[in-house]
């Protein structure tokens, strides 16, 4: 959000890409919030009118922001300065029904680079092919130590609920900033499975993977 607010500032554009326009609206409305009148949205379920609309509108620089899946990036804005590709990793960033055939994830980096914007990419869990390319390029890779779990008032009202009271419980929640709070990460633990195999273990799981259900019984 403050990534757009500021490129909008600069006199720019932003196209904010989602892996399916239909399982994130409240993505939409909060942007639609933050930049009232200025966002277009792409998406299949329009009509080739109100997509001719966003198009001739984003080409006359009447909006400064277009939503939707990977079509979006294709809106004809002349002054581009961000492209968000959020979920990043998800395979429907992919366009593999009919020609032409093209990765948005590739394509938004090559685009940013012809057009001087930014391309931020966004994962929880970024696939590794990424990752790698990010180190070998010198990617400024910013990372989440915590999970950000959502605006402080909605969730001191669930903790107060559910974690105080009548259970007795202590809330995991802490504060980050004046807006949100976190959770930490769950821990993780790296299994080498050809190890697993000169153990003895056929199994497509690891014995320390089969063993936690059991100890959680």
């Amino acid at each position: 959000m403050r990534a757009a607010e500021e490129t909008i500032r600069q006199g720019r554009q932003v196209i904010i890409l989602v892996p399916e326009i239909a399982l994130t609206p409240q993505t939409v409305r909060r942007f639609m919030a933050r930049f009232p009148g200025r966002v277009g949205l792409v998406h299949s379920n329009l009509s080739a009118g109100e997509r001719y609309d966003t198009w001739r509108r984003a080409r006359a620089g009447l909006i400064s922001l277009v939503v939707g899946p990977r079509s979006a990036l294709f809106t004809p804005f002349t002054n581009l300065g961000l492209i968000v590709v959020d979920e990043f990793h998800d395979d429907s960033y992919y366009q593999s029904e009919s020609p032409p055939y093209y990765h948005a994830r590739q394509a938004s980096i090559l685009y940013a680079r012809l057009t001087g914007a930014v391309c931020l990419l966004g994962s929880a869990t970024p696939n590794i092919t990424t990752r790698y390319q990010a180190i070998r390029e010198g990617w400024p890779m910013l990372g989440l130590p915590a999970r950000i779990l959502g605006h402080r008032q909605v969730l001191e009202a669930t903790a107060r609920r559910f974690f105080t009271g009548e259970s007795g419980q202590i809330s995991h929640y802490k504060p980050i900033g004046a807006q949100a709070e976190t959770i930490d990460l769950p821990p993780v633990q790296i299994v080498d499975m050809r190890q697993e195999l000169k153990a003895g273990n056929r199994s497509i799981f690891s014995r320390a993977l089969s063993d936690k259900p059991e100890e959680g019984a």
